[in-house]
């Protein structure tokens, strides 16, 4: 009677703290992201995607995160960036598949281009490498509306996008393999 009476109080108090809400139970959380403004919210499990209204907690839309081209999958990692307006996220998978989603209509695109982040603006900062010589990529800004692109600058080796996407280093090697500072 007392292992009954102490696996029914077990079981009531994971029912108290266990998830609630719009997403699946089984499932976490992985990434969440909010607008520039703090009006919305998105949070996106292996299962759900879901933009919420950040002041009412409610949730505006509910997509399935398989509708983005990540597969449902328990225990699958993936990697996502969004832009400070949540009208776009770039999604990746643990196979390297890459999508821009357009998150007003849900046009999933397909995205070619390893490092990229969002810039504060929602431009997509981009390197595109040239693996046949040190100091050779280029910096491309992508608007992801049009998926025009605009080239910034040639001959460097990387770029770090900080301060929310307000600051960009564009950055050099010296032949010893060491950051050229005098270059940044």
């Amino acid at each position: 009677m007392k292992k009954i009476f102490l696996l029914t109080i077990m079981m009531w108090t994971a029912s108290l703290h266990s998830q609630t809400g719009a997403h699946t139970p089984s499932d976490w959380v992985q990434d969440s992201f909010f607008s520039k403004d703090g009006k919305k919210c998105l949070t996106i499990s292996t299962a759900e995607t879901i933009l919420w209204d950040a002041n009412t907690k409610k949730p505006i839309w509910i997509k399935k995160t398989a509708d983005f081209g990540v597969p449902y999958k328990k225990f699958y990692s993936f990697f996502t960036t969004a832009d400070p307006d949540l009208n776009f996220i770039l999604i990746r998978d643990n196979m390297g598949v890459r999508n821009l989603v357009n998150l007003n209509n849900f046009q999933v695109t397909r995205w070619n281009h390893d490092e990229c982040k969002f810039t504060f603006d929602g431009k997509i900062a981009v390197v595109e490498y040239n693996f046949d010589k040190k100091n050779a990529n280029k910096f491309i800004l992508y608007n992801p509306k049009t998926l025009q692109s605009e080239v910034i600058a040639e001959k460097i080796n990387e770029i770090i996008v900080y301060e929310g996407g307000k600051k960009i280093a564009l950055l050099r090697k010296k032949s010893n393999g060491e950051t050229d500072d005098s270059k940044t």
